[in-house]
């Protein structure tokens, strides 16, 4: 099977004449029972573990131990800025992404920052989680945020670490309640300036 990855400056909605395609032709990527096979790409190489295997009946089963198949010649570049990253004609696929953050810091002191964000969606549900993480010469510092959507309840989260100092708050929201979770919480009413008769 043929996997299109896309890598742009612009969303999927709006492509710019600049985007990247790069296609690769292996054996389907499954899931199954929560489990999934996964194609990773690294600066070194890219490669899928198999964890499932399809028998010549057509059964899926999950392999005792995961096999990695190398893939050659495959270099994804990423553009300097903001990057939009998908696969052509597929939908709910587990994307993740991770890279460095290009600055005057990074070129002149060992400090290090990444930046991984994630989307997940599936017919009940879209999850969406963003984290950074900054290595300097004596503190770590992390921060996640992520957001659960589904039909009937909208779940926030935002933590953040220093060190062994870690923050959180959460938000989960229904029809019938919204319970938030914080070390300090501020609500402002904003006044209407026009007049309601």
């Amino acid at each position: 099977m043929k996997y299109t990855i896309i890598i742009d400056k612009q969303s999927s909605t709006n492509p710019s004449t600049e985007k990247r395609e790069y296609t690769i032709d292996i054996e389907e990527l499954r899931t199954y029972k929560g489990i999934s096979d996964t194609l990773k790409v690294t600066p070194d190489m890219a490669y899928v573990i198999r964890r499932l295997t399809l028998s010549e009946y057509g059964v899926l089963s999950i392999l005792d131990e995961p096999k990695q198949e190398n893939i050659k010649d495959l270099n994804i570049e990423l553009f300097e800025g903001d990057n939009y990253i998908y696969i052509l004609n597929q939908q709910g696929n587990k994307i993740s992404a991770s890279y460095i953050i290009k600055n005057d810091f990074t070129d002149n002191y060992p400090t290090r920052t990444e930046m991984k964000s994630e989307i997940n969606q599936s017919a009940k549900s879209v999850e969406i989680s963003v984290s950074q993480k900054l290595e300097g010469y004596s503190t770590t510092k992390e921060m996640n945020a992520a957001i659960k959507v589904s039909a009937d309840n909208i779940q926030t989260q935002v933590k953040s670490k220093v060190g062994n100092n870690e923050v959180i708050s959460k938000i989960n929201q229904s029809a019938e309640k919204i319970q938030i979770n914080a070390n300090k919480i501020s609500l402002e009413r904003k006044r209407n300036q026009s007049n309601i008769r």
